[in-house]
């Protein structure tokens, strides 16, 4: 072979490098910027993990299940209705629930005789006729962990409904109990779901599936719904009520309210607004009929309201206040006080069963009665993390012991001990392995080839690649800075310059071969001298002038001497 085409091989060798690293490089920059959704995507593609996440050496910590709470649900005949239960700590595992029905109430008294609703292994209520039942949800592995709630029925669906009528057209002034109407089969209709306009509005009110009589006079009421074919609309009449006892003054209940207007509870507790409330005079016929204005605090939802019934979630302090309607001066103010009691235990949950090294977690810490505890500093004990308030990142492999200690009581706290792992998923591992050590010494492995082929002084390769490694390592992490859900790490740029300089091992041993091979065959000096050829100013030369410049140096160098 002659050295023009020897030249013109490794010059064909020495573009495609540098072809071949520009694309590596961007490659990895782009990546770099890349969110961490969009990175796992692409990673995800490379790997074959598409779908679900495939857990390395996980066991799954099991939480018991300490309250349950059930809320209340609403439906109609004919149709399964599912109450939204809650799990008290939310990361629980043990969620197998024993279903089960207690209380019928049938409106009216009618179908007392007949089933009134089912219920199966799921929770799914099936009610037959108009109604209510009291759901229970008992935890299987604890009878003692139970909860309940209300289920009705509105009757049929308003999709089978023509016609309503109210069983009850005279009312009397001060009066509030159930209202019901009946479709044109008879069947019971609670309009708890129906949107209601008045001809007048201060007469009579519908609330929910109650009313309320405020004034003296005939009112006509409208019923619409998405579901029926067209509003349907009759008129009732409010009556004078010869015993009729106005409010003089609203009061909190002293039964529930103590001398400071205030109601204290614990999270998951429900109760009524109309409990809360008393008159003077206690005889007063107009008890009952009120409206509710609820101020919480401000990002905090203490109260959950439903209509007038409420139950506790977060703790803190809102503000319920209750005015009548029939006499809007008349009104009172209570404060709902959410507490919980000091804990006499603590544990904690991390966010994951699985930590990585450099990975965002955070714990939460649960007291014995079941509530989530906020109050508590965290400290390592063992291992090396960094903490910003609950969160935290491992920051090397092995056994991590993290303590929690109540600030209120600091002889009150608790331990747990973790395993720090490298990667979580066979996608991280190889988008660790991919995205950098062999990406990087791909990167390294082919510039050193680049500078090398570029300048004939070949040492420079060395000087020139390690700190073009050191500066891509770190601008790849500096990238990840500005990418949403992804970090930088010091460990990464370690891993991404250990892979270039591997790279660079790997592409002189290479080279070392090829001219090893080229001894044997007896082709080294021929090799070497075309390979010298070689050089920024050349590599994109025609071939003959480089040759002819070549001749013309030669011819030089031996005048010389």
């Amino acid at each position: 072979m002659n050295k023009r085409r020897t030249f013109n091989i490794l010059r064909f060798i020495a573009i495609l490098a540098m072809v071949l690293t520009l694309f590596a490089t961007t490659f990895m920059l782009i990546q770099s910027s890349l969110s961490g959704e969009q990175s796992s995507a692409v990673s995800g593609a490379i790997s074959g993990d598409r779908s679900k996440e495939v857990v390395v050496e996980a066991e799954q910590k099991d939480i018991p299940t300490k309250k349950l709470v059930l809320t209340q649900a609403v439906g109609y005949n004919n149709e399964p209705i599912k109450p939204n239960i809650t799990y008290v700590p939310s990361e629980s595992t043990d969620r197998e629930i024993i279903w089960s029905i207690k209380d019928y109430w049938y409106p009216l008294n009618e179908h007392k005789d007949e089933t009134l609703a089912t219920i199966d292994e799921k929770g799914y209520v099936t009610f037959y006729h108009t109604g209510s039942i009291t759901l229970v949800a008992t935890l299987k592995s604890n009878p003692k962990v139970t909860a309940s709630c209300v289920v009705f029925s509105n009757g049929p669906s308003p999709k089978h409904i023509t016609s309503l009528t109210p069983v009850q057209k005279e009312f009397y002034q001060g009066e509030y109990s159930n209202f019901y109407l009946k479709d044109q089969d008879g069947n019971i209709v609670r309009p708890r779901d129906y949107t209601i306009s008045y001809l007048h509005g201060n007469i009579i009110q519908l609330d929910s599936f109650k009313y309320e009589a405020l004034n003296i006079g005939k009112e006509t009421i409208t019923f619409a719904h998405k579901d029926l074919k067209e509003p349907i609309s009759f008129e009732i009449e409010v009556k004078e009520n010869p015993n009729f006892i106005p409010i003089q003054k609203l009061k909190g209940n002293p039964k529930l309210i103590n001398e400071n207007n205030e109601y204290r509870i614990k999270p998951y507790t429900r109760f009524s607004a109309y409990d809360l409330v008393s008159t003077e005079p206690e005889k007063a016929i107009d008890t009952g009929i009120f409206t509710f204005t609820l101020e919480q605090e401000k990002g905090k939802k203490i109260l959950k309201n439903n209509d007038s019934d409420f139950i506790s979630q977060d703790v803190g302090t809102a503000k319920l206040k209750i005015t009548s309607k029939i006499d809007p001066s008349k009104s009172v103010t209570i404060s709902i006080i959410v507490y919980i009691d000091p804990p006499e235990a603590i544990d904690i949950i991390p966010s994951s069963n699985i930590i990585i090294v450099d990975g965002l977690y955070s714990l939460k810490t649960f007291g014995d009665n079941g509530y989530y505890v906020d109050d508590v500093t965290y400290e390592v004990i063992e291992g090396r993390a960094t903490f910003t308030g609950n969160k935290f990142r491992a920051k090397s492999l092995g056994r991590l012991v993290i303590r929690a200690t109540y600030n209120e009581d600091p002889s009150l706290y608790t331990e747990i001990e973790i395993d720090v792992k490298l990667f979580k998923t066979f996608g991280q591992f190889i988008r660790k392995i991919l995205g950098h050590l062999l990406l990087f010494s791909t990167i390294g492995f082919g510039f050193w080839f680049v500078y090398l082929f570029l300048f004939k002084k070949r040492w420079l390769s060395y000087i020139l690649a390690i700190p073009t490694g050191l500066a891509l390592a770190g601008i790849s992490e500096w990238l990840q800075l500005f990418a949403e859900g992804r970090y930088a790490s010091w460990t990464d740029v370690f891993v991404d310059f250990s892979g270039y300089i591997i790279g660079i091992i790997v592409a002189t041993i290479f080279l070392l071969l090829i001219f090893l091979v080229a001894k044997l065959l007896h082709k080294f000096d021929h090799l070497y001298s075309t390979f010298n050829l070689l050089s920024y100013k050349t590599i994109f030369s025609k071939t003959d002038k480089v040759f002819s410049e070549q001749k013309g140096e030669d011819i030089k160098n031996n005048q010389e001497k």
